[in-house]
């Protein structure tokens, strides 16, 4: 099976994609996020402040829960330690 792009579709595609792109790649957003997360706080308004539909899809993603309670369990472990 051949496999081929056409350089039309692809620049309609990125044009589609780019406004959600822009706010995914927003540095100034994701070190909040990440300092949240990396204290074991789960905060996606954080990475999607201005858009409440997303933030509400992901608020429940079963991964990114975990990642923050796996944190929480690791900083709790590591706090008894000392």
């Amino acid at each position: 099976m051949k496999w081929s792009v056409r350089e039309t579709d692809f620049t309609e595609d990125l044009r589609k994609i780019s406004p959600l792109l822009a706010t995914v790649l927003d540095h100034n957003r994701e070190t909040p996020y990440l300092e949240a997360m990396a204290s074991g706080k789960y905060r996606p308004e954080l990475l999607f402040p201005e858009q409440p539909d997303i933030v509400e899809r992901i608020r429940e993603h079963p991964a990114l829960l975990w990642k923050a309670a796996n944190v929480t369990e690791h900083l709790s472990k590591a706090k008894k330690r000392t």
